[in-house]
């Protein structure tokens, strides 16, 4: 999809919704939610330029009627599978929080461990200053939820799961309202759509009020707000990059509890060309603060003229990188003949750069190759997807160590949209973004031309790498410009005052 594209989406989308005070469900359907021009969050949206006109509506119908019976036959499974609305580690008291921290369990290896992924041990952090948070986690990867929270339960770590559904009934109820909302558009929202893209748009909505990412927000909607209306807590504070999910979280806490203040963290990298993460969709709908990971983001936020919020705060990350010290620890004399491979958590991403470098790695038998899986990805999952890696050379090497580690040894990074190159810069690897299809709408480093090399072909990689005498520019310090520090008096004494504030 190029920018062109992307932005005929976001201004078609805006007119669905603008007409969210008519109808909250509205805010409810993901495909709505224009996050950012990347092939994989932009892949539901390729129909719509693909020459279909005349039979689009067909196309449409068939898919949601293939859609209703997917549906119908997990109902048949909820009957037999229940589950509960959540799964807790502790006994769940009335009043028992100040704080909600929503996250991810996103890999198996996180299971029973004591700090979180993204937001680390910032809940003792919290609680040294005595504001009582707990932990909500979202199953994405559909972990087994009981085998998963037994592992917090012994340990006697405060820890919630959200399941991917609950019991019969209550499915049967987010079905229904998904259906409200499209007969309510049906009805309502058909606007003069003149144009071929606008008609086709109008009747793939029709077809996403029934997908599964919908039907999740409905019951997200539900399970947050048993557990807000139990916990009663006073903020509740989640990752925050634009995707629907997160606005339906803020939706639901206001539901139960008006006053409760609503925080997004935007824990990852953003460019200019992220959009809902920047736009206000009012309704209860949007964060009351944004707090920040480092000086980049908070500037894009804080020159966003249209995207009104009550605060917005730099608090930094304690996935901020400072690893440059260590570089003489882990360098050895072959590391001028690594380069390690940095792909994103999506699969198809992760084959593309994977590809790419097995062909570079045949033709440059003497280097060696350091292919890293994003922690959402096992590489044996994504061998039984993409066979071809079952067998890779010997100078393909795939990491379990730290990024800190595999970059101490690299002299060169290939990389696409993954936002880890960033740290690249504490340990003077070169970065070498693999340029295919309008890569500067997802690179990182989009607005810095000046540090990064760019290559479309394997004979490209073999020039730069036969280039015994390349130079690597020094950019140390640039990776705190992205990524701060974790600065735990600014965040603490923030928390500190909303909880004394809304006492």
């Amino acid at each position: 999809m190029n920018e062109d594209q992307f932005e005929k989406l976001k201004s078609i989308s805006d007119k669905y919704l603008k007409n969210i005070f008519l109808n909250n469900y509205i805010g409810f359907i993901s495909w709505l939610y224009v996050v950012r021009p990347h092939p994989q969050n932009m892949k539901d949206y390729d129909d719509l330029f693909k020459n279909k006109t005349n039979y689009y509506f067909f196309y449409e119908l068939k898919k949601f009627f293939y859609s209703l019976v997917k549906i119908l036959i997990k109902l048949l499974k909820y009957i037999i599978f229940k589950k509960r609305i959540y799964y807790s580690s502790i006994n769940v008291k009335k009043n028992s929080t100040d704080l909600l921290i929503l996250s991810h369990l996103i890999n198996y290896k996180d299971i029973g461990k004591k700090n979180d992924f993204y937001f680390s041990n910032i809940s003792n952090l919290l609680k040294n200053v005595n504001i009582d948070s707990l932990l909500v986690l979202k199953n994405p990867n559909q972990y087994n939820e009981n085998k998963s929270i037994y592992n917090w339960k012994r340990k006697k770590i405060e820890r919630i799961i959200l399941p991917n559904y609950t019991n019969f009934i209550n499915e049967l109820v987010f079905i229904i309202k998904a259906l409200s909302v499209r007969k309510f558009i049906k009805k309502k929202l058909y606007f003069n759509n003149n144009t071929s893209l606008d008609r086709k748009f109008h009747n793939q909505l029709l077809t996403e009020c029934l997908s599964e990412s919908t039907i999740s927000s409905f019951r997200l909607n539900f399970q947050i707000k048993k557990i807000v209306k139990m916990l009663n807590p006073k903020i509740i504070m989640l990752t925050y990059e634009g995707f629907a999910w997160e606005r339906v979280i803020f939706k639901s806490c206001r539901e139960i509890n008006e006053n409760i203040i609503c925080i997004g963290y935007q824990h990852s990298l953003i460019n200019k060309y992220y959009y809902n993460v920047k736009k206000n969709i009012f309704n209860g709908f949007d964060p009351d603060v944004v707090l920040t990971s480092g000086e980049c983001g908070y500037n894009i936020f804080r020159n966003e003229k249209n995207f009104n919020i009550k605060k917005l705060l730099n608090v930094g990350t304690h996935r901020s990188f400072h690893y440059f010290q260590k570089r003489k620890f882990y360098k050895n004399k072959n590391s001028d003949l690594n380069i390690i491979v940095l792909p994103e958590g999506f699969m198809n991403e992760t084959n593309l750069l994977f590809e790419f470098t097995l062909n570079c790695a045949k033709i440059l038998p003497n280097i060696q190759f350091i292919w890293r899986m994003h922690p959402v990805i096992d590489f044996s999952i994504f061998k039984k997807k993409y066979p071809k890696y079952k067998i890779i050379p010997k100078n393909i090497k795939i990491s379990y160590n730290t990024l800190d580690q595999d970059l101490a040894i690299s002299k060169f990074a290939i990389y696409r949209g993954s936002t880890s190159i960033i740290a690249a810069f504490n340990f003077n690897v070169q970065p070498i973004l693999l340029d295919l299809n309008n890569s500067y709408l997802i690179d990182p480093l989009h607005n810095m031309q000046n540090v990064c090399l760019k290559i479309r072909k394997e004979e490209e990689l073999v020039k730069i790498i036969s280039n015994k005498n390349y130079i690597i520019k020094s950019n140390i310090g640039i990776s705190d410009f992205f990524y701060s520090s974790f600065k735990k008096n600014i965040f603490l004494d923030f928390f500190k005052s909303q909880i004394n504030n809304n006492e």
